[in-house]
């Protein structure tokens, strides 16, 4: 199976969170029975996802304001324009990707939002 798993929400490259890990245990595991995982994430935390979920392919979400330094994250509302970035980013990308099954690791509303759109277009998923 096609397998995409979206972690825009990720800030940094500190994988701390049970979700976290949990999201990588899964990719591990699916990866090893045999499916085809593809992670989109952000450039913000690509790093130590794309090693923690090797060998799935990566998908980055381009563009520079996406990746805020993190010394504005005390600001809610430069995290909630970021997130909200990432999600219209992620929109089009999961459009036209073909998938079986896509997978969030939380409510993160720029990593369900995408998941949403994409159900409605292919609701089979």
């Amino acid at each position: 199976m096609k397998i995409l798993m979206i972690a825009t929400h990720v800030l940094s490259n500190d994988i701390g969170s049970g979700g976290d890990v949990l999201f990588i245990n899964i990719a591990r595991r699916w990866q090893q029975q045999g499916h085809d995982v593809q992670v989109l994430l952000a450039a913000a935390g690509s790093e130590a996802y794309t090693q923690a979920c090797a060998p799935a392919r990566t998908l980055m979400l381009s563009g520079t304001w996406l990746d805020t330094p993190r010394r504005y994250f005390g600001h809610s509302l430069v995290i909630a324009l970021v997130y909200m970035g990432r999600a219209v980013r992620a929109i089009p990308l999961l459009w036209r990707l073909p998938t079986d099954i896509v997978y969030t690791p939380g409510d993160f509303w720029c990593d369900v939002l995408p998941t949403v759109v994409k159900k409605i277009r292919q609701p089979r998923i």
